[in-house]
């Protein structure tokens, strides 16, 4: 008999998973317990460690791990790492796809818990590679069912291109906020303007309301999108009031996962209750506004520069906002098989427990 506790290691696509003898499993909580407590990465970082952890553990388990099970496991285990970190939209996307896929499972249809949320992961974990053009369920559109093929993440690639197409030689653009679509936008611009040399500069937050008037336009980081409105950087309003009174053109540069399912928006409890933020041995007598995002409502925002290119509020919403959240995998629900508006179709039901897409290595 081994003494581990396990059968054997191998690794699935580059992601150690370990098979167990018991069917246990490391905690998925304290694998996720890292993220967390991590405030220094992007969410498109924290979403491809979160799902290669889920992939892994969901492949520890074998086929004594029942549906009950998993479900109480799965919220157990992204409890903390949503209250955290679902405020933003893409984030809030793949807990309701996981969630969709344990149900998928749980109602006996096709699947296994462990295959059905291992895949779903695993198609998060590839959904930003450049090279899916070969692995058809992988590089098409997405459809918002659950376990159904495509691109789970909309490519960043093509924001980048879209926004670096839309700028004109010789603009001032100022940017307020950060994500990784104005990171790579701006990286884009600035291969394609190279030979041009052109200048970046720059400044305190505090100083960037009297820089409008001497620009071109006005670039907004956002990973959190609503219905009415959505979450930016403090200080936001000021500077979309300053670009209307100096009629300087306002663009809100995000992907459309950062539209939160649902549609409901709301700062994250933790940022009014970490002292860290601000002043950590601060007197009781001092109050603390540690809160650095505010919201900016949508009517304010005249455009939005996503991987489809221009759009409208209003267009980026009919386009792509999923119209409900899914359940917690203890809740019963029916008619939640689907992320996206009813007009889209599902994917077809797949027939074998462990018939996977084939995934790049």
């Amino acid at each position: 008999m081994p003494s581990s506790r396990y059968t054997y290691l191998w690794v699935q696509n580059g992601i150690p998973v370990r098979r167990f003898l018991d069917g246990e499993s490391a905690p998925l909580e304290a694998r996720l317990d890292p993220l967390v407590r991590d405030e220094g990465r992007s969410g498109e970082s924290l979403l491809h460690e979160a799902a290669q952890a889920i992939f892994g553990w969901a492949l520890e388990h074998d086929a004594s791990w029942d549906a009950a099970r998993a479900g109480v496991e799965l919220e157990q285990g992204v409890a903390a790492f949503e209250q955290r970190h679902g405020w933003r939209g893409q984030l809030a996307i793949f807990l309701d796809s996981l969630r969709l896929a344990w149900r998928r499972s749980a109602e006996g249809l096709d699947c296994l818990p462990r295959s059905a949320l291992s895949e779903e992961a695993g198609f998060w974990v590839w959904s930003q590679r450049d090279d899916l053009g070969s692995w058809p369920d992988f590089a098409r559109e997405w459809d918002g069912s659950a376990l159904g093929p495509g691109r789970r993440m909309p490519s960043r690639a093509e924001l980048a291109r879209a926004a670096a197409a839309d700028l004109e030689q010789g603009e001032t653009i100022l940017v307020h906020g950060f994500s990784e679509g104005i990171a790579r936008a701006l990286e884009e611009a600035l291969r394609a303007l190279a030979a041009l040399d052109a200048p970046l500069e720059l400044c305190y937050d505090a100083v960037l309301a009297d820089l409008v008037p001497e620009a071109d336009r006005l670039w907004i980081a956002s990973a959190a999108i609503g219905a009415r409105a959505l979450l930016a950087q403090a200080g936001a309003r000021r500077l979309a009031r300053e670009a209307l009174e100096h009629e300087v053109p306002l663009q809100v540069v995000a992907t459309s996962d950062a539209l939160l399912p649902g549609g409901a928006l709301a700062l994250p409890r933790w940022m009014s209750e970490d002292r860290s933020l601000l002043w950590v041995e601060a007197p009781r007598t001092v109050e603390l506004r540690t809160a650095f995002l505010e919201e900016l409502p949508l009517e304010e925002v005249p455009e939005f520069l996503t991987e489809k290119g221009r759009e409208s509020a209003e267009g980026l919403c009919l386009r792509a906002l999923r119209l409900e959240r899914a359940p917690h995998c203890a809740t019963p629900a029916a008619g939640h098989g689907v992320l996206r508006p009813a007009r889209r179709a599902s994917a077809p039901v797949r027939s074998e427990e462990d018939q996977r897409a084939r995934t790049p290595s």
